[in-house]
């Protein structure tokens, strides 16, 4: 099962002992073929249908997508805390560890921070400019890597947000 594949490799990844984790599958009444595809050849645990997640290459999600129903509204605030601790999690891992990534990776690595005055529009505009230049790097470093160009390639996490705030 995907969750619990991903479940262990975002667990060791961010130094979190895996037996004190568990996965969690919900059904949110989602059909976004984009987000999630039905998986063939599943267990015999009694659902009717097993899903995976669509794309192995990244993905991004509003809460609007999930929010047409009050489990589909918890589900996504569930969901979205979870995986921002998971990604807390990862970057203070690569804090500790950090030296042992050398002078190379160190200075590549960025953290940054804006705040903007924007509307909702602008603010979805700026997601979408986001998404596709992360959508560019990601497909520079899969051709990268199928021609054979795989020396000093490494797995780089990055997280976008933008959401309205009130100082």
């Amino acid at each position: 099962m995907v969750a619990v594949g991903k479940l262990a490799v975002y667990s060791a990844a961010a130094g979190i002992d895996p037996a004190r984790v568990i996965p969690v599958s919900l059904d949110v009444g989602t059909d976004r073929e984009a987000l999630l595809t039905q998986a063939s050849g599943q267990g015999t645990d009694g659902r009717e249908r097993w899903w995976q997640v669509a794309s192995e290459e990244g993905w991004g999600f509003r809460d609007s997508d999930f929010a047409d129903t009050p489990v589909g509204a918890a589900a996504v605030g569930a969901v979205t805390r979870g995986i921002f601790d998971t990604r807390v999690a990862q970057y203070r891992t690569y804090l500790d560890q950090k030296a042992a990534w050398g002078k190379a990776w160190t200075n590549a690595a960025f953290s940054s921070e804006w705040l903007l005055n924007l509307t909702p529009a602008e603010l979805s505009e700026m997601g979408e400019e986001l998404e596709e230049l992360a959508r560019r790097w990601r497909e520079r470093g899969k051709a990268a890597k199928a021609a054979g160009d795989t020396e000093d390639r490494e797995h780089v996490s990055v997280h976008l947000y933008g959401f309205p705030f009130r100082p």
